[in-house]
Formats: C-alpha cells, sequence, structure tokens
C-alpha cells in the first residue's frame, strides 16, 4: 500500500523517485507514520520490514543511530542484507510476539502494514511495549476492520501504552491506489525477471482488486497510530 495527498487529476505530491524506499506512495507511507517521532539519534526498531525498502528509507532519511529491521521471513532478513547494507542499519530475523532484543531497547517501534499479518497483535503490542525505553515511540501504520476501527488504540492502552493520536489514512491510501498501475509499471522493470510476473499479479490482484475493495465498501480502514511508554 501508499499514501498519497493528491486528487486523483491533481499534482502527485509524493512522487519523487529520488527519495529511498518501496515506491513513491510506500515510502510515502512510511514517511507518514514515521513522522510524529524524534527519530534523529535514535535507535528504531522496524517490525514486519519485509524487503527492508521502508526500513532502509528510515535510516537514509531520519537520521537515526541504528535502524534494525525485523521480519519473520529467513529469505526476507538475507534479502535485506544483500541490498540494503549500510552502517547503522541491521536486519534480523525474529518473530513479532517474541521479540528477539532486551527490555528497553528501542527509542521507537515502527511497523507498517504488517500487524494484520501477526498471529497476535496484542502480543506484539506487548512486546513493543517492553523493547521501548521510558517514553519510546510506537509508530504503526495498518489496516483494520472498520467495525472494529476503536481496536488499535485499545489494544495499545492494555499493553501499557498512552495513545497520542489515531488518524484515518484511508483517503490517502486509496488515492494511491488510484495511481496504482502506473507505480507499478514504474517499478516492476528493476525487479528480477524470474519475479516480475508474481509482483505484477500481486500488484494487480492483491492490492489493486481485493485490497482496494476492503476500504472502498468500507469494511476495513487505513489507521495511523503513535502511541507512547509512559515515562
Amino acid at each position: 500500500m501508499g499514501h498519497c495527498t493528491a486528487g486523483p487529476d491533481g499534482p502527485d505530491r509524493c512522487a519523487d523517485p529520488d527519495l529511498p524506499g518501496t515506491g513513491r506512495h510506500g515510502g510515502a507511507l512510511y514517511d507518514l507514520t514515521a513522522a510524529p517521532a524524534p527519530l534523529e539519534g535514535a535507535e528504531v526498531l522496524d517490525v514486519g520490514c519485509g524487503r527492508g525498502g521502508g526500513t532502509a528509507r528510515l535510516a537514509r532519511t531520519r537520521r537515526p543511530h541504528s535502524t534494525t529491521g525485523l521480519d519473520a521471513s529467513p529469505r526476507n532478513v538475507a534479502l535485506c542484507r544483500r541490498d540494503h547494507a549500510s552502517p547503522g542499519l541491521d536486519f534480523r530475523h525474529g518473530e513479532a510476539d517474541r521479540l528477539p532484543f532486551p527490555d528497553a531497547s528501542f527509542d521507537a517501534v515502527v511497523s507498517v502494514e504488517s500487524v494484520h499479518c501477526f498471529p497476535d497483535a496484542g502480543r506484539f503490542l506487548a512486546e513493543a511495549a517492553r523493547v521501548l525505553r521510558p517514553g519510546g515511540h510506537l509508530l504503526i501504520a495498518d489496516e483494520w476492520p472498520a467495525a472494529d476501527a476503536h481496536g488499535p488504540a485499545r489494544a495499545a492502552a492494555a499493553a501499557g501504552l498512552r495513545v497520542e493520536a489515531v488518524e484515518d489514512l484511508t483517503a490517502g491510501v486509496l488515492r494511491s491506489l488510484d495511481r496504482l498501475p502506473a507505480e507499478a509499471a514504474r517499478l516492476l522493470p528493476a525487479v528480477d525477471g524470474e519475479h516480475r510476473a508474481a509482483y505484477a499479479r500481486f500488484f494487480a490482484d492483491r492490492v489493486g482488486r481485493d485490497s482496494a475493495g476492503l476500504y472502498r465498501s468500507g469494511r476495513c480502514v487505513y489507521l495511523r497510530l503513535h502511541a507512547r511508554r509512559e515515562d
């Protein structure tokens, strides 16, 4: 998914190909998710980092002291280490509900479009609270059933976090989906030949049809959550 601030016929203010990230609008979604927290000089954990483009973007644009991407797929971790090697940027294999880090290890925990895939979202939030330092930030963007739109805030509070803000990003996500065919055409030539067809199907079916249908029907909303661990 991604986020776009322009209307369907207006200029695309997210379309900056020189910024690092997983596509223009995907990168913009990472920017928006991380915006509430001062990350310069911080130690940051990105849970569910996938192929690592968004994690690398955070490391390059927000200038944290260190950035760690965590993913449950060993293959993803290997790809991240191959494609995004950089000082201060590391990738680890691990599960979201059993974060392999000591208590109070990070100033910020980020998760973009991954929580809905975790086996136990509540357990992840409890783990995020555990590894955050006092005053640390939890920054999440993800889809959620519209009937339970208060669920993320309720779960964060249950994990002992103070909810600072919840914002509905659905309109901006839908704007990015309106531009998905053009964005996919720009991105796909850079994908390895053996994986290009699979990615084309993913963009067209899973994202452009299934996810867009959930948002347009009103069954799901796309929310940004900012919470903090108490000092």
